[in-house]
């Protein structure tokens, strides 16, 4: 059986993105960070073990302080939505961490499989200022769907510096829209 569900973004971080959807489990309960509760499993490159490193914050809701990679080229956040989940995005927003450092220069990514998948860019952003210089800034984008690939695998991929002239990543938060299917 495949569930398909239509997640309509309206606004940046609004109830209708994959993440809200994944967390309060469609509707049926309270909202829970779906890193913290095993429905999704996020990570960070190269994050150096620093304090301020948190993969649960990449996929969460609040604005709530640092979320940043070690400063080391090609960093990167992803997310795997899980082995019965997929999604062909159409919309995604992100939010910045405390700092006032904001990325520029990055790709959304996504891969079908695992193992041996190949990255696909999906969209991207060269000296993009969309993103502003104050703590927990919110920016959101279009996604052109060139096919009806469902995907499991999403990463933002920094290719170049920020706005701190770094290559650290900060980002606290990232929603997904588009058409989600659940395999049963």
């Amino acid at each position: 059986d495949i569930l398909s569900h239509q997640l309509q973004y309206e606004a940046p971080f609004d109830e209708n993105g994959l993440f809200h959807y994944i967390g309060t489990v469609g509707g049926t309960r309270p909202y829970q960070n779906p890193h913290t509760s095993g429905d999704v499993v996020a990570a960070l490159s190269n994050s150096g073990g620093f304090l301020s490193s948190h993969p649960h914050k990449f996929v969460g809701r609040i604005s709530d302080g640092f979320n940043f990679t070690s400063d080391e080229g090609e960093s990167w956040m992803g997310v795997d939505i899980g082995p019965k989940r997929r999604l062909i995005p159409n919309y995604y927003c992100l939010r910045t961490d405390q700092c006032p450092r904001k990325m520029m220069n990055w790709e959304i990514q996504a891969m079908v499989g695992g193992d041996m998948g190949e990255w696909v860019t999906l969209r991207r952003h060269e000296d993009d200022f969309t993103l502003e210089d104050e703590p927990h800034s919110v920016g959101s984008w279009s996604i052109p769907v060139k096919d009806d690939t469902p995907y499991r695998y999403f990463r933002i991929f920094q290719f170049g510096k920020n706005s701190s002239n770094t290559h650290h990543l900060a980002c606290c938060g990232m929603e997904l829209y588009g058409s989600f299917v659940e395999l049963q």
